[in-house]
């Protein structure tokens, strides 16, 4: 993605791994490889359920993609879906009583 423009390319511009803060013309994005992503997630007190990356249908129309990104994103993903939940609080074990009730 073109960082002036916004507009997609036929490859990627930019290493993976250091994209962090982007300033796209009046906007600003920020973009994590999905591995920081799981680790923020868990620092949090959240758990990953699902990752979906979303691919247009054949033949889509959309408010916000020309036909230009509609084709990029049909070939890279342009938008994930991150289902993540609340972690279940585990018991503390201080306290317990063994099974022998000592």
């Amino acid at each position: 993605q073109d960082r002036r423009s916004g507009r997609m390319g036929p490859k990627a511009r930019y290493d993976y791994f250091d994209l962090g803060r982007i300033a796209l013309g009046d906007s600003t994005e920020f973009q994590l490889p999905y591995g920081q992503w799981v680790q923020l997630f868990l620092e949090h007190g959240l758990e990953v359920e699902a990752l979906h990356e979303l691919i247009p249908p054949g033949r889509s129309r959309s408010s916000f993609l020309d036909a230009e990104d509609t084709r990029w994103a049909r070939r890279w993903p342009i938008e994930i879906l991150w289902k993540v939940r609340k972690r279940r609080s585990t018991p503390s074990l201080r306290g317990a009583q063994t099974p022998s009730g000592t």
